[in-house]
């Protein structure tokens, strides 16, 4: 039966009798009936222009009925290009509003940014900003300018930029000048430590042969301080004729305090070394002196010794410092283990021994600090005593000044890509005899 339709004879009506208008889906809009959901299904007219329509229908189980509307598709396709011919106006029209206020603030914005920007490249660019005083910088116009161009209350947070900006411009004209003065006053201690490093390398001995003509002994030495100074230091030179004194000395720590406490101590050993007096006698008198300076807190070990150089007796001394190394003729490497005090300058009234040995001729000795065996690879190994004599010993027929250098140049392949952290100093004295 229908219900409705916009023809009004019809209603009332069977529904076969819209076979003259819906032909062969009549056929199919009655098959809907048995089914048990709800739906719906595009059917096409039979004799209109707009030939399709769409069929929605659901079963009211409770009353025993199945109801379905047929909605022709040009009633809502009308309907929804009506609402689109109106939509689209409005919606350019939107789009039109928010591209102008974009447009129209980003101008507003990009102005005072742009001055900012402009400002801060000069602070990078040009050195005159910040490389004066102050007060120079403070006598920006940003503020004003802006202020006056961009009178709105959005412009509040550019001005504050631009008071920041001027914060930082001050702060780095004022960092600038902290720097300048921090160079100049770096570069007036670098030539101080420079000269230090120039006195303290002038009381090495640098120039070998020691004593060109004599032939009755061979001695060459370096030191390679960790820094511009150390604590390193050595000494050579001839008591008498027939007496060649050495000293070696490490003192704790590195930098300027160990290169003055090294020099200091060098100093002394010069001034009472002798021909006559023992060696534990010098030594302890070292000791002493150098005990009284208790506020730096410093100590350093000392090996000194005397060779004749018409017998080949040896006489040494060591306070706290490494074992020199004796490569006899035809023999194992030999450890001078004796005579082995505590370092000077701990306390006073300490005693030291002496120790004599004798070199053949031909025979060679190495003494060293610990920066030497300590020094360490990428590996974290150390070059240790044991790779030290194993580099000399095939060397020991060389010159003193190869043998060094030799040796000194497999430590820093030894060491490769490590910094080296402590003073390095070499000695080889070889007797030669008469």
């Amino acid at each position: 039966q229908i219900v409705f339709s916009p023809d009004s004879s019809k209603t009332g009506e069977d529904f076969n009798s819209l076979i003259s208008y819906f032909g062969d889906n009549l056929y199919e809009i009655n098959k809907l009936s048995d089914r048990q959901s709800s739906g719906f299904e595009s059917l096409n007219f039979k004799n209109t222009e707009n030939n399709r329509s769409t069929a929605i229908y659901w079963p009211v189980k409770f009353a025993n009925w199945f109801i379905i509307i047929i909605v022709p598709e040009n009633h809502f396709i009308s309907d929804w290009k009506r609402l689109t011919l109106i939509l689209i106006p409005v919606i350019v029209f939107i789009i039109g509003v928010f591209a102008a206020v974009f447009i129209f603030h980003s101008i507003r914005l990009a102005s005072p940014i742009s001055f900012l920007a402009d400002d801060s490249r000069k602070m990078v660019e040009d050195e005159d900003l910040y490389f004066y005083d102050t007060q120079t910088m403070s006598k920006s116009e940003m503020i004003g300018q802006l202020a006056n161009k961009y009178p709105l209350s959005s412009i509040k947070d550019i001005e504050v930029l631009s008071g920041n900006m001027l914060k930082i411009k001050d702060r780095l004209a004022a960092y600038r000048k902290n720097m300048i003065i921090n160079n100049l006053n770096k570069e007036a201690i670098d030539r101080d430590l420079n000269l230090a490093r120039d006195i303290e390398m002038g009381m090495v001995p640098t120039k070998f042969p020691l004593v060109p003509g004599r032939n009755d002994f061979e001695c060459f030495g370096r030191l390679i301080p960790a820094e511009i100074v150390g604590g390193d230091l050595f000494d050579i030179f001839l008591l008498d004729e027939n007496q060649l004194f050495f000293s070696i000395t490490d003192t704790l720590g590195k930098g300027i305090p160990a290169a003055m406490y090294s020099v200091m101590t060098r100093t002394f050993i010069r001034s009472i070394a002798n021909p006559i007096t023992r060696l534990g006698k010098v030594m302890e008198s070292l000791n002493d002196a150098l005990a009284l300076v208790r506020e730096s807190d410093m100590f350093a070990t000392v090996l000194m010794g005397k060779l004749d150089l018409q017998t080949g007796e040896f006489v040494y001394c060591n306070a706290g410092h490494l074992h020199p190394i004796i490569f006899r003729n035809g023999k194992q490497a030999e450890l001078l283990q004796q005579s082995h005090g505590i370092p000077v300058g701990v306390k006073r009234n300490l005693q030291f021994e002496e120790t004599r040995t004798f070199l053949a001729p031909g025979e060679l000795m190495i003494t060293f600090t610990d920066g030497v065996t300590e020094q360490s690879n990428e590996k974290g190994e150390f070059f240790g005593l044991e790779r030290l004599i194993s580099t000399i010993q095939p060397m020991r027929e060389l010159s003193t000044d190869e043998i060094v250098n030799n040796t000194l140049e497999i430590l820093d392949r030894f060491r490769g890509g490590t910094d080296a952290h402590d003073d390095l100093t070499l000695i080889a004295l070889k007797f030669m005899g008469k």
